[in-house]
């Protein structure tokens, strides 16, 4: 299913006649590198469609290993690079710097794939530089790492699936308590659900941080 899919999108890039190239790093379930590559184009319809293309084992995050994933990629998709008219990726140094590193060589290479910064990725920047100026929102982001840090442990994530069992017998059907805490959006949405519970006084944070 996966592979018809891919092949759709790779021949509705081709019909485009031009694309744009997107890609982030990220870690899986095993903490190994994986490279997100996505392309962008426009279809028959004047539409603006985005698909996720593949995931890429990143052995090594050097410009000159990202460079080789993303073109190896293309090829192996039967997709022309000289179609590339931009290219988006997030403000690490690696991918955004003007000296030897993603966007410029892949400018060298492609004269038209136009660098953006990811506009998701500034938001974000713009999101921490507020937060940073509301104690408030301080103080709840630095309760969450420390959550994160703490439960990522397996005996923190048992004793917490235990008082939730003592806590809330009636209440064992609920699917969170047995959730694994692992980087991503489930990690965060658990966090942010321990943080609520903590908030309303029903988690007793000091009972259960006890070793």
């Amino acid at each position: 299913m996966g592979d018809m899919l891919r092949i759709k999108i790779c021949d509705c890039v081709r019909k485009a006649n031009s694309f744009s190239l997107l890609t982030d790093e990220s870690k899986d379930e095993s903490k190994k590198e994986k490279l997100a590559i996505i392309v962008r184009y426009v279809d028959d319809k004047a539409n603006v469609d985005e698909r996720f293309l593949t995931f890429v084992d990143a052995t090594s995050l050097t410009a000159e290993r990202l460079i080789t994933n993303l073109i190896s990629t293309l090829n192996k998709h039967g997709l022309d690079h000289a179609c590339i008219v931009s290219q988006g990726y997030d403000g690490v140094a690696v991918m955004s710097g003007n000296c030897h590193d993603v966007q410029q060589r892949m400018k060298e290479i492609y004269p038209y794939a136009m660098y953006i910064h990811c506009y998701a990725h500034k938001l974000n920047l713009v999101l921490v530089d507020c937060a940073k100026k509301i104690q408030f929102a301080c103080d709840l982001f630095l309760l969450l790492e420390a959550l994160y840090v703490f439960i990522s442990s397996s005996k923190a994530h048992t004793i917490f699936v235990s008082m939730q069992k003592e806590l809330h017998p009636e209440k064992q059907d609920v699917s969170y308590p047995s959730y694994q805490i692992q980087d991503g959006p489930a990690g965060k949405l658990l966090l942010m659900r321990l943080a609520a519970l903590m908030i309303r006084g029903l988690l007793p944070w000091k009972k259960f941080l006890v070793e």
